[in-house]
């Protein structure tokens, strides 16, 4: 709400939780025809860095108010059978097969406090290291570790259009970016990650 309606970041904003061949991720999308990329990271980074706040100022019966909420969903029956489907197939595709996940992840969220909450918040979202005073320094937080994927559109212009790459004249777009691929596997030596699905 924050980034789209407030701010009117973009069209589209929103963020969901990942869990890819065992990293456990949070990520943030925004399609905005009027802010460049760089624009949108640091706007992100900011609401990071801000919503400590709003948890340390959260009280204890709210937060417990929102575990119930996400614990009710968790324990929600399966509206499909290609729903139930689906989600057994994660666990086979991620290598976890846990097939009560939903049950176990309630469980676990059960157990969780506002404590916990705030420790892993400081530790894997929050942008900046954070001290006793409650005060966000500019020091980077050194145990975060952070993605940013930026696709800029052919048409935008003004501020969107800041940071996309100029294709040479006469070059084919597809063969630019062949070329730019290229080069990044001869830079990290044709190393992988993983697989992506």
């Amino acid at each position: 709400k924050q980034l789209r309606t407030d701010d009117q970041f973009g069209y589209t904003v929103g963020c969901d939780s990942r869990w890819t061949v065992g990293v456990v991720g949070i990520y943030f999308y925004v399609v905005s025809p009027t802010k460049s990329a760089k624009q949108i990271v640091e706007r992100i980074e900011r609401f990071l860095s801000e919503y400590r706040r709003v948890l340390v100022d959260m009280s204890d019966a709210t937060f417990k108010d929102h575990l119930v909420g996400i614990v009710k969903q968790k324990l929600d029956m399966f509206n499909s059978l290609a729903e139930e489907c689906s989600t057994y197939w994660s666990e086979i595709r991620e290598f976890r097969y846990d097939w009560q996940v939903q049950r176990n992840e309630a469980l676990a969220l059960c157990r969780l406090t506002k404590t916990d909450a705030l420790e892993c918040y400081d530790k894997w979202l929050n942008p900046y290291k954070v001290t006793t005073s409650d005060v966000a320094p500019a020091e980077p937080n050194p145990l975060r570790r952070s993605l940013f994927v930026q696709v800029i559109g052919a048409n935008d212009e003004g501020d969107a259009a800041e940071g996309r790459p100029e294709v040479p004249d006469g070059i084919p777009v597809g063969e630019h970016i062949n070329e730019m691929v290229r080069d990044l596997r001869a830079k990290i030596g044709d190393q992988t990650w993983g697989t992506i699905y």
